[in-house]
C-alpha cells in the first residue's frame, strides 16, 4: 500500500513538470532557435511564428499539467480508499504513460494554430 502511494506521488513529476515549462514558455521570451522552444519546421521560420507557438504551447501546457495534477490527486485518493487489485508499478505504468502521450494533444493543437494564422513562408495570413 504504501509503495502504491509512492508511486501514485512520483506521477506528479510529468504534470508540475508541464506547468512549470509551460509557464516559462508562456511568460518568458524564448530566445529564437533556442533547443528547449517548441522546434517544428514551421516554428523555425522567423521569430514571429517561433514567438507564438512557444506562447501557445506554454499556455496549452499550463492548463494540461493542471489537469493532470487534478487527475493524479483523483487517483491516489481513489488509491487510499480502495487499493485496486493490480500492482503499484502497472498503475504508475499506466498514469505516467497517459501524461506522457497526452502531450502530443497540445503539441498537436499548436501545430494546427500555426498553420491557421500563418503561411508555409511563416508571413502571416489576412483574415
Amino acid at each position: 500500500m504504501k509503495s502504491m502511494i509512492l508511486l501514485l506521488c512520483i506521477s506528479f513529476v510529468i504534470p508540475v513538470f508541464y506547468v512549470i515549462y509551460g509557464t516559462v514558455l508562456f511568460i518568458k521570451e524564448v530566445p529564437f532557435l533556442s533547443p528547449y522552444g517548441f522546434v517544428t519546421l514551421m516554428s523555425k521560420k522567423n521569430k514571429q511564428v517561433w514567438d507564438f507557438a512557444n506562447r501557445k504551447l506554454g499556455k496549452k501546457l499550463v492548463v494540461l499539467g493542471i489537469a493532470e495534477i487534478i487527475i493524479s490527486l483523483f487517483m491516489l485518493l481513489s488509491v487510499v480508499i480502495d487499493p485496486p487489485q493490480i500492482s503499484a508499478g502497472e498503475v504508475l505504468l499506466i498514469t505516467c504513460s497517459l501524461e506522457l502521450f497526452s502531450f502530443a494533444v497540445p503539441a498537436g493543437r499548436t501545430v494546427k494554430l500555426i498553420e491557421r494564422y500563418f503561411d508555409a513562408d511563416g508571413n502571416s495570413k489576412d483574415f
